[in-house]
């Protein structure tokens, strides 16, 4: 038995196209095959419809919220987040972050790095207090990590020359 049963009458060899006859004819408005839509600029409206509310005569759209309008135009929106100051965002001192990690101290660098990561990141939300901050705290850990790293060097060359003095060479 096969599911579903079939029907009476049905040959499934002898199939017609179903959609065939439910074409419709080539109207000489394309636009007036769309009921409730307006029709094209300089053609009639469809005959049995009327023509849509304020179609042609629409001369541009309502104000913005908050925002002045131009004529027959909305205004745009700002860009930026509250606080956003255009302009070019403060130095981020990577390079120097980056060097002083390098070749200065490693821990005080990497803090320098992600303090410099951050500036651009702020700048282009808007928050440009934040990046200013963060363009400060990065120039004082690459500053710190300097420091640390010629203390460092300096306390390592004492050292040298203390032990090569006390070997007698």
């Amino acid at each position: 038995m096969t599911y579903p049963p079939p029907q009476p009458g049905f040959d499934p060899y002898k199939q017609s196209d179903p959609y065939a006859q439910q074409q419709p004819q080539p109207a000489s408005d394309p636009y007036a095959q769309q009921p409730g839509y307006p029709g094209a600029p300089g053609y009639p409206a469809a005959p049995g419809y009327p023509a849509a509310p304020g179609y042609p005569a629409a001369p541009g759209y309502p104000a913005a919220g908050g925002y002045p309008a131009a004529p027959g135009y909305p205004a745009a929106p700002g860009y930026g987040g509250p606080g956003y100051s255009p302009g070019t965002p403060p130095e981020n001192n990577m390079v120097w972050a980056i060097l002083a990690t390098v070749f200065c101290c490693l821990p005080f660098g990497i803090v320098a790095i992600m303090k410099a990561a951050n500036v651009n990141s702020l700048w282009a939300q808007g928050q440009a207090a934040e990046a200013y901050r963060a363009a400060e705290d990065a120039k004082k850990w690459t500053m710190i990590s300097a420091v640390c790293g010629v203390i460092a060097f300096v306390i390592a060359l004492v050292a040298n020359i203390a032990l090569i003095g006390a070997s007698g060479v």
